[in-house]
């Protein structure tokens, strides 16, 4: 917390850039984003709601590939080809173009299924974060999206290795306070119930976003195309 949220839970700015698929709400693909619509109507009722911050239903989405913040200047993880110093708007310029002017194969949709092996332990909800933990369906889909990362990776000059331990995963809500132990086994009962059904989700093609906190994805483009 200090970061993307202040200590009340009120919203800060973030600024950035991501490649990320947002979840379907309409269509064949909607039945995941209805499921999850249940967590947002149990909010009243929640033993711990004054202790996080629920993210917008219209922005629930997967992470494809963690690009640029502010805070990533010092890192490993940023390109080699840019200068570290740039105003965020330059760096969000470069990597839109960038992306949306290299070519990607990509096969769609990307399959995925909610991960029924992943078990709320923490005392807290799980580090900062209420989230979903994914799992790509198969072989074949979980090589499409390496393949991807990797395009993703090479054409922006970040090193490989930070790709090496990324879990893909859906953020509900960031957690600003400690939780109880009945708030704990609140959380934990409503993630483990919601795993264990293990539904699939179709999701399309990558997006190219900027944003200015957590709560707005501003797509420019797609993977290879500007729109």
């Amino acid at each position: 917390m200090g970061r993307k949220f202040k200590a009340d839970g009120t919203v800060n700015k973030f600024r950035g850039n991501t490649v990320l698929c947002h979840l379907p709400q309409q269509g064949p693909g909607r039945d995941l984003f209805k499921r999850l619509l249940d967590f947002y109507k149990e909010f009243p009722i929640l033993l711990f709601k004054n202790k996080i911050t629920m993210l917008p239903s219209s922005n629930l989405h997967m992470t494809m590939f963690d690009c640029i913040h502010e805070f990533k200047r010092e890192s490993e993880g940023w390109p080699k080809d840019l200068p570290r110093d740039p105003p965020i708007e330059q760096c969000n310029e470069w990597m839109v173009k960038t992306l949306t002017e290299t070519s990607f194969d990509i096969d769609l949709p990307i399959r995925l299924q909610v991960d029924s092996s992943y078990v709320e332990q923490t005392s807290h909800g799980g580090m900062d974060t209420w989230k979903v933990a994914l799992l790509p369906l198969n072989s074949e889909e979980e090589q499409k999206i390496k393949q991807l990362r990797v395009g993703i990776a090479t054409a922006l000059g970040i090193p490989l290795p930070t790709l090496a331990s990324y879990k893909f995963h859906m953020t509900i809500a960031y957690i600003n306070e400690e939780f109880t132990p009945e708030e704990s086994a609140q959380l934990k009962a409503l993630v483990d119930k919601f795993h264990q059904e293990a539904r699939v989700v179709e999701l399309g093609a990558p997006e190219v976003c900027c944003f200015e906190d957590m709560f707005y994805m501003e797509r420019f483009g797609f993977l290879g195309k500007r729109q």
